[in-house]
């Protein structure tokens, strides 16, 4: 299993991509946190649950299985610690798409959560 923190479904490809090209695992399970910047605290959430099915109906990358789940908690090293410890994956099978200088927390605060795009 691997573990995507997504927060822009405009990555979706890229994150998919990604994973088909360099590693073995096909079971996805992508992982949306509260964001409160844009007014509603899951509308990424909902903006990937209704693409994931435009994915799936397209043919793109049919041999993956995609979950979706949302977590009601801001992003940062207690997330990535609950995620793993919720699916018993290491957190090198976590996957994040950057870290802002916004964040209050560093890389290496992590717990070795791999980081696929700058």
């Amino acid at each position: 299993m691997i573990t995507v923190f997504i927060r822009r479904p405009e990555r979706l490809y890229q994150i998919f991509e990604y994973i088909n090209r360099n590693e073995t695992g096909w079971h996805i399970t992508l992982v949306c946190c509260r964001d409160e910047s844009n007014g509603d605290p899951k509308k990424v959430y909902h903006e990937i649950e209704s693409t994931l099915p435009i994915l799936q109906k397209a043919g793109v990358f049919p041999h993956f299985k995609i979950d979706l789940i949302y977590k009601d908690k801001q992003f940062g090293p207690d997330i990535i610690a609950e995620v793993s410890k919720q699916f018993q994956i290491h957190p090198n099978r976590i996957f994040i798409g950057s870290i802002h200088y916004s964040h209050e927390f560093d890389y290496h605060e992590l717990f070795g959560a791999r980081i696929i795009f700058n």
